[in-house]
């Protein structure tokens, strides 16, 4: 699939040129002050938060006003995509997926205070609406003008990113559509960042090895959307998403690796060598939520794109020349399996077309 346009939105700002900025220079990364502590028992917990005020540049505020802040996060990631490419996507050949894990979490919670405080009679209509699983892509779907297939995956799971690409890649093959924008998103409520408090207090699922990097200490929200095409030029802005492999067998020893926390699914005697791993450690940019892994994948097509390297990484690898090769991989573990097995998904950007 030629990759032609992305849309991120994070705690760096919104749009290719933060992103781009933000990712390649980390020095200039913007708005850390964003960080938040929540009035939780014991201590403070650090929340990378979201703004979504450039959502304005597209949408009037009276045309947004109901909308919830997952809906809007997913909106302007979805606007940032469609509006970067020369061909606007919309219409019946033009599909739209929407992946998410845990969905509306901060609306559903507040909808469920006014059921319990107030009673079935008064429960919130406008928070309801909003809490419903599909609410963010009709609304993506009505301000773009998409009549094509809709879809809105919800899964807490690393097979969420694939099952969205996979998908895409379906349509496109069976000639469904002419686009696909495929977006992933995520939103930050106190629930979900007391359990994370709870599980980073006990420290459960987390063991990391001696010299790697350890997982990031602050949540995040954020989406990111891809404008996919089948690759019928010869050329794409972002290069193109050759394969897409869970659990793969074996890595191929002259690729180069990208993604975030990818030391967790390697393990020490099998694999590839620590040299070829780029840890892009993008809690630190974004903070870390499940969205994630959509953000590992868009830094794999910006580096391919802009063909350098981001600067002062703890580990590289680098062509004779000091840029990135043709294909890269981007690898995104599930979990350290103690089997010894390579385990986690792995995504190879190229920039030929297959």
């Amino acid at each position: 699939m030629a990759i032609n346009a992305i849309g991120p939105v994070g705690a760096f700002g919104s749009g290719y040129e933060q992103w781009r900025t933000s990712l390649l220079h980390p020095t200039t990364t913007a708005q850390q002050a964003n960080f938040r502590n929540l009035a939780i028992p014991d201590s403070g917990f650090p929340a990378c938060r979201v703004t979504t005020e450039d959502l304005n540049r597209f949408i009037s505020r009276k045309e947004i006003r109901r909308l919830d802040h997952f809906s809007r996060l997913a909106l302007l990631g979805a606007c940032l995509a469609s509006s970067v490419h020369d061909q606007i996507p919309g219409g019946r050949r033009c599909g739209l997926i929407l992946a998410t894990a845990y969905g509306a979490t901060a609306t559903t919670f507040s909808f469920l205070d006014t059921m319990i405080n107030d009673g079935d009679a008064m429960a919130s209509p406008t928070l309801f609406s909003n809490s419903v699983h599909n609410a963010a892509a009709a609304h993506i779907a009505r301000h773009l003008k998409i009549s094509g297939p809709n879809l809105s995956l919800s899964q807490p799971s690393p097979l969420l990113l694939p099952m969205a690409l996979q998908c895409a890649a379906n349509w496109l093959e069976e000639g469904r559509v002419d686009q696909v924008l495929c977006g992933v998103v995520d939103e930050y409520c106190e629930v979900y960042g007391y359990c994370w408090q709870c599980l980073q207090k006990t420290n459960c699922g987390f063991t990391t090895a001696p010299g790697r990097v350890a997982p990031s200490l602050s949540l995040g929200e954020g989406s990111l959307f891809l404008l996919l095409s089948r690759p019928e030029k010869t050329t794409a802005r972002f290069g193109f998403l050759e394969k897409i492999a869970m659990n793969p067998k074996s890595i191929p020893d002259d690729i180069m690796l990208v993604g975030t926390r990818i030391s967790r699914g390697l393990p020490d005697q099998e694999g590839p060598p620590l040299h070829r791993l780029i840890d892009l450690n993008l809690g630190a940019l974004c903070g870390d939520f499940p969205a994630i892994d959509a953000f590992a994948l868009a830094a794999t097509a910006t580096i391919l794109a802009e063909n350098t390297l981001p600067d002062k990484l703890e580990t590289g690898f680098k062509t004779s020349a000091g840029n990135p090769p043709g294909l890269i991989g981007c690898w995104q573990p599930w979990e350290h399996d103690p089997r010894k097995q390579l385990t986690g998904n792995l995504y190879w950007v190229t920039n030929r077309p297959e």
